[in-house]
């Protein structure tokens, strides 16, 4: 067991930088987790304001254009039907 105390003491010095170095990649590896995060967070917020737009407009749909739909449709068979009536009473006389 020729090991000396220099040759421990380099082996501690090496194991210490390399525990160094695995904490400062540690340590990169978090902020960019933390930076993806962050832009997830964003999109997320982005996706959220969008949807709430969307969910406004079809409500709107809903609430203006359907109705506006069926009056156009119920004047639009009242027509035919008095076209259609015009033509009876013309064919009767």
């Amino acid at each position: 067991h020729g090991k000396t105390i220099n040759d421990i003491a380099a082996g501690s010095a090496d194991i210490s930088h390399t525990l160094d170095g695995l904490r400062k990649e540690m340590d990169e590896d978090m902020n960019n987790v933390h930076l993806a995060l962050s832009d997830l967070s964003a999109t997320d917020k982005k996706i959220i304001a969008n949807t709430k737009e969307i969910s406004a407009e079809m409500v709107s749909y809903r609430d203006t254009y359907m109705p506006l739909m069926e009056k156009i449709t119920s004047m639009h068979q009242e027509i035919v039907k008095q076209r259609l009536l015009n033509k009876e009473e013309k064919n009767e006389d």
